[in-house]
């Protein structure tokens, strides 16, 4: 079985359910943010992630404005749960189910913070992820997303000898 080296990729595989509950709510003004990873405003949430990863959900009534800090050396993307917000310098507005991206510093070694403005347009619910890059080399293979060909080989000749486990669904 391919072994844990230098990539994230042939990390054992690991799940950890948060429950809703066990996720710390911070009340900020007209609105609130439940903490799934990382730490905001002095409350660290429940997640051990293998990498160092911040997951927000943050809640605003209509009118109401965050301005959401993230160290400025995170890749970050946005999912849109609900209602109308704006974002950023240039206000872009997202509403339900829209995607975005947050452009970051490439230093890696920054430790400066960056600071993301939010108007919530509507009632509004966002989910905010972010982490450093990791910067390695990928290469994709049928169901497999692996640093290089030879080791989507290597996966594929795993899957065949079982080293997976059994199939969930036998026919």
């Amino acid at each position: 079985m391919v072994e844990f080296t230098q990539g994230f990729k042939k990390h054992r595989t690991s799940y950890q359910n948060i429950r809703l509950e066990d996720a710390p709510v911070v009340a900020i003004e007209k609105g609130f943010i439940r903490i799934y990873s990382g730490e905001f405003l002095g409350v660290k949430g429940p997640m051990n992630s293998l990498v160092p990863i911040t997951m927000t959900e943050i809640t605003l009534y209509e009118g109401a404005e965050y301005t959401h800090i993230l160290p400025e050396n995170h890749n970050a993307f946005l999912y849109m749960l609900a209602g109308e917000m704006t974002f950023g310098e240039s206000s872009t507005s997202l509403n339900k189910t829209d995607v975005a991206t947050i452009s970051y510093n490439e230093d890696i070694n920054a430790s400066k913070e960056s600071e993301l403005k939010i108007t919530a347009k509507t009632r509004a619910k966002v989910l905010i992820y972010s982490g450093v890059p990791i910067r390695e080399q990928v290469a994709l293979g049928g169901p497999f997303v692996m640093n290089t060909r030879e080791e989507i080989m290597e996966a594929f000749q795993d899957l065949q000898r079982g080293v997976f486990g059994p199939p969930a669904i036998k026919k």
